[in-house]
């Protein structure tokens, strides 16, 4: 009860419309086969989390695995992918364990940030903005929502669905959202222009040990730019 408190004391800094019941029974006491949290802690406060679950479900007849997560970081540590490792990682094991069942990642995306990441690191994300989605994995995105009771919003826009949860945004944020010319970050505003009243995107991730291996390299070169940039920056400010 108090990591719930805690945790959800640093969610109602980060989002907002979800009460502590439903974030515990979400987040924390998740009906998945296999759940794992990770806090991000500044001097022993929290100031982040991500929380990863496996679910085991039957589509078109066939046993599969279904990973879902929720991440948040307040504003001031945003900008680096903190949990990437720590997910990557997650997915790796089960695909260890069990390595004949396949495993796809649901989401449901609340932000254009949750889905320009997924692209950039994710060796497959559906739907995108280059190409169509093909219907087998369409379908099955469609499946697995119903399962997990995602309720669409709008016919004509099937793949957004009510979530409840809302980033909590400043007018800067928004602005530059809407001023964006990142191509995800686009296609996600197109697709859901309601996302600041708790609506998601549906994004499925087809996972495979591949695909998991280059999302960790490219995590971990985007480390060592960072790691690379940072005492360059601070050699600039200095001069």
């Amino acid at each position: 009860e108090a990591f719930i408190d805690e945790l959800y004391a640093l969610h109602c800094a980060i989002f907002e419309g979800v009460s502590r019941e439903a974030f515990g029974r979400y987040v924390v006491r998740s009906a998945a086969e296999r759940t794992r949290i990770q806090v991000f802690r500044v001097d022993g406060r929290a100031v982040g989390y991500a929380a990863i679950h496996m679910f085991e479900r039957r589509v078109a007849g066939r046993r599969c695995m279904v990973v879902r997560c929720e991440v948040g970081l307040l504003r001031a540590y945003r900008g680096r992918t903190r949990f990437g490792t720590f997910l990557v990682r997650e997915v790796l094991a089960q695909l260890v364990r069990a390595p004949t069942v396949p495993i796809y990642g649901l989401c449901c995306a609340v932000s254009p940030a949750t889905y320009r990441t997924l692209v950039r690191y994710a060796e497959q994300v559906w739907p995108r903005w280059d190409r169509p989605t093909p219907s087998e994995l369409q379908g099955l995105m469609t499946e697995l929502a119903e399962q997990f009771q995602l309720c669409m919003v709008d016919p004509q826009r099937p793949l957004v669905r009510d979530v409840g949860w809302k980033t909590r945004e400043n007018e800067g944020e928004i602005r530059r959202w809407q001023a964006t010319e990142h191509p995800a970050a686009r296609f996600f505003l197109e697709q859901n222009p309601g996302y600041g009243e708790g609506h998601g995107m549906l994004m499925l991730v087809p996972v495979s040990l591949w695909g998991m291996t280059c999302s960790l390299m490219r995590l971990t070169l985007q480390r060592l730019r960072l790691g690379w940039a940072r005492p360059r920056v601070l050699r600039e400010l200095r001069g």
